[in-house]
This record gives C-alpha cells, structure tokens and sequence, in this order.
C-alpha cells in the first residue's frame, strides 16, 4: 500500500533541521512530489531510456553550435 501525503510529508518535517527556513522546506515538498511524480511514470513504462536522452542532448548541443562535455556517471 501506498503512503498517504500526509505521512510522506510528516516523515519529510521530522527530518528537517530545527533551524530550517520556509523557503528550504518548500523546495524539499517540491523534490519530493517530482520525485514521486518521476518514480510513478517510471513504473508505468514512460520514462526515456539514459541512451535517448543522451542522443537528444546530443543532437540539441549540435544544432546550437555547442559541445557537450560528457561525463562518465558509471
């Protein structure tokens, strides 16, 4: 079973910092729904594989005159 967002967003303020401002702690809620929002289209088979993504970085690099400076994440 899925967690609600009420516990998501409990657990998320207990582990906040005492001193966190408003601004930090929207930006986390932020995150974690888009987190959430991402894990969930993943799960239903829409996400971009790495290798497409790469190849439509590519592609946008070169039609601005830019090159991409690859990094190896593995």
């Amino acid at each position: 079973m899925m967690e609600s967002v009420k516990e998501i967003a409990r657990k998320l303020v207990e582990k906040l910092p005492e001193d966190t401002t408003w601004e930090q702690f929207l930006y986390r809620v932020y995150l974690s729904a888009n987190l959430a929002k991402s894990m969930e289209e993943l799960d239903r088979g829409e996400g971009i594989p790495h290798e497409k993504v790469m190849q439509e970085m590519d592609e946008w690099f070169a039609s601005s005159g830019r090159r991409m400076q690859v990094v190896n994440t593995k």
